[in-house]
């Protein structure tokens, strides 16, 4: 399947997904030395809020051109291209999956 996403448009049409994942923040809470994993990160801006916080996060997502992206917008923080990441439990204290949907 071709990756349709276009990180470009993503960051100047619908920056709204960034802003409100915002919100996750106040939800998480994430913690120095966290582990956190964060699913369908797209162009990394909720990844690098969640760092700010001292967690240790990575970020995932499908899309090859997302994760370029996010990887020349934060390029000390860590970017995986994964479909389906199986992580064991005692690996990660924290996942989030804000705005992610699943098909297409």
């Amino acid at each position: 399947m071709a990756d349709e996403w276009r990180p470009e448009l993503y960051d100047s049409k619908l920056g709204f997904v960034s802003v409100h994942g915002q919100n996750v923040i106040g939800l998480l809470q994430p913690k120095a030395g966290e582990a956190v994993l964060d699913i369908g990160c797209g162009t990394g801006d909720l990844t690098a809020r969640i760092r700010e916080s001292g967690a240790h996060v990575v970020g995932i997502d499908k899309s090859e051109a997302m994760i370029a992206q996010a990887r020349s917008k934060y390029p000390e923080l860590r970017f995986i291209v994964a479909g389906s990441f199986i992580v064991q439990r005692r690996q990660m204290d924290l996942g989030v999956r804000q705005a992610a949907v699943r098909g297409a």
